[in-house]
C-alpha cells in the first residue's frame, strides 16, 4: 500500500500541493488535477489516509536528496 501511495504522490506532484484531505478537492471544477484525482481515487481510495501515515517517514519519502 505504501508503494502505491508513493507512486500516486509522485504522480500528483506539485499540482496537489497544500491539499491534505479529500474534501478540499472541488470536483465540480473540471481541470487536469480533478481528472487525475478521479483516476487516483478509483485505484487508491485510501490515498489521503496513507499519505498522512507516510508523509513524514524518511524511509518511505526520502528528504534531503539532491545536488548541493
Amino acid at each position: 500500500m505504501s508503494e502505491i501511495t508513493c507512486k500516486y504522490m509522485d504522480e500528483m506532484g506539485e499540482t496537489g500541493v497544500g491539499i491534505t484531505q479529500e474534501d478540499e478537492i472541488n470536483m465540480d471544477v473540471k481541470n487536469s488535477f480533478t481528472t487525475k484525482w478521479a483516476i487516483i481515487k478509483e485505484a487508491c481510495p485510501w490515498f489521503f489516509d496513507m499519505w498522512e501515515l507516510i508523509a513524514e517517514r524518511p524511509n518511505q519519502v526520502p528528504v534531503g536528496l539532491g545536488h548541493s
